[in-house]
C-alpha cells in the first residue's frame, strides 16, 4: 500500500511538472506569477475522476 501511495504522489507531482511546461509554452510572456495563478486555476479546477470539485461533497443521488 505505501508503494501504491508513493506511486500516486509521483503521477502527481510529474502531471504538474507537465502542465507547468504546458503553461509555458502556451503563454510565453506571462510573468512568473501569472503562470503560477494559472497552475492554481487548473489544480483546483480540474475535476478529479470526472466528477466536478462542487459535486464531491453532495451524498450521492439514489434513483428510486
Amino acid at each position: 500500500m505505501k508503494r501504491n501511495l508513493q506511486v500516486t504522489f509521483d503521477l502527481h507531482e510529474a502531471g504538474v511538472a507537465m502542465m507547468k511546461q504546458n503553461l509555458l509554452r502556451r503563454n510565453p510572456t506571462a510573468t512568473d506569477a501569472e503562470r503560477q495563478e494559472l497552475l492554481r486555476a487548473w489544480l483546483q479546477d480540474s475535476p478529479l475522476l470526472g466528477v466536478p470539485f462542487e459535486e464531491l461533497d453532495k451524498p450521492p443521488q439514489v434513483e428510486k
